[in-house]
């Protein structure tokens, strides 16, 4: 096993969360929300993004935006199978 920055590949539930920010995170994804529906007409409607769920290890909830994460790049990591 081993972290690699959060993308919308591999967000899944039960995944280890590990981000060193101002409010430092270590824990586990416990929901993926889509949000942000979009009408692309032959494709149907599609998700435009999604909020990752955190449970922290200190009790604590915390939420990602994937969208946000691509566009900032905060350094979300997720520990992934080899």
């Amino acid at each position: 096993m081993h972290f690699e920055p959060l993308d919308y590949d591999n967000a899944a539930i039960g995944s280890e969360i590990r981000w060193l920010g101002h409010i430092p995170v270590m824990g586990f994804i416990t929901s993926v929300e889509e949000y942000g529906w979009v009408d692309e007409g032959e494709n149907g409607v599609v998700s435009h993004s999604y909020y990752v769920v955190v449970a922290n290890c200190d009790g604590t909830t915390h939420e990602f935006d994937l969208s946000a994460l691509a566009i900032y790049c905060p350094p979300v990591m997720v520990k992934v199978p080899d």
